[in-house]
């Protein structure tokens, strides 16, 4: 399944399920997964440091929680990454009928902002779905490992553009950026294989929530070529704020049937 959006690929709701034999013990590590820490940058990204809460809701309906994080700075090659986590649960009464517990983390670099690799542990009904991904921007090319529910385990690769995001990374690359109206920002996302995207800052907005008010552009994802979201037409909005942080506060993106919504209900920065 191609979940090219911030919303479903970061937070990893889905509103369906495979059905599969019983889960293999054990998941997938990413080679990064023991990568030695580095030090903190001088003058660090202003997300550094940050832990973000959200709830997420279909429709009326709140079915769950999401955090993402940004609490540490390590060694990827030659380079120094921060390492980016974030997390997605459903709730007690969701998980009655469909129980998700998605972890899904990326290491981009410090000073180019561009991926190094990511790991996504996916379990969502009877699906399950483990792998990780290294990025070689020098040779152009990545390498990584998958494993299914039945612990069926395979090595992948293939060649990559240049520099690239990951579903994760791509988030804090638009929140790297210069955001005004009208201005579009150009990316290149791999997810095993590679997604020209462009994001499209389309407009400003206010808005309230429970943890304050917020002046926030709105931008939506689109793919430049053929992708989900072109195919099908849905849509996805991320409200950012209008400040030195570009904090997302509420993410939106259209599904078979309604919406699916993440709304910030917490904010941290002490983690530095």
């Amino acid at each position: 399944m191609k979940r090219l959006s911030f919303l479903l690929i970061v937070f990893a709701l889905p509103l369906c399920a495979r059905a599969a034999d019983k889960p293999p013990r054990g998941r997938l590590y990413s080679p990064l997964d023991t990568a030695a820490g580095a030090k903190a940058p001088e003058s660090p990204a202003p997300w550094y440091g940050e832990r973000l809460e959200f709830a997420v809701g279909w429709g009326l309906i709140t079915v769950g929680h999401a955090t993402m994080e940004v609490s540490d700075v390590v060694k990827c090659g030659d380079a120094s990454c921060y390492h980016i986590l974030s997390t997605a649960k459903t709730n007690s009464v969701t998980d009655k009928f469909f129980k998700v517990r998605d972890i899904n983390e990326s290491w981009i670099g410090v000073k180019d902002s561009a991926s190094r690799g990511y790991l996504q542990l996916m379990r969502e009904g009877h699906y399950l779905w483990d792998e990780w991904v290294l990025f070689d921007l020098a040779g152009k090319k990545f390498n990584g490992e998958w494993m299914d529910r039945g612990g069926n385990r395979d090595k992948m690769s293939g060649s990559i553009p240049g520099p690239v995001q990951d579903m994760l990374s791509s988030l804090y690359y638009v929140r790297a950026q210069k955001l005004e109206v009208g201005r579009d920002i150009i990316l290149d996302v791999n997810n095993r294989e590679n997604w020209p995207m462009v994001v499209k800052v389309t407009g400003r907005e206010k808005l309230s929530l429970g943890i304050g008010k917020f002046d926030c552009f709105v931008v939506e994802p689109k793919v430049r070529e053929k992708g989900l979201f072109v195919q099908k037409g849905k849509r996805l909005r991320v409200w950012i704020t209008d400040d030195k942080y570009h904090t997302p506060v509420m993410m939106r993106s259209e599904v078979f049937i309604g919406n699916v919504t993440a709304w910030l209900t917490k904010l941290d920065r002490s983690g530095k």
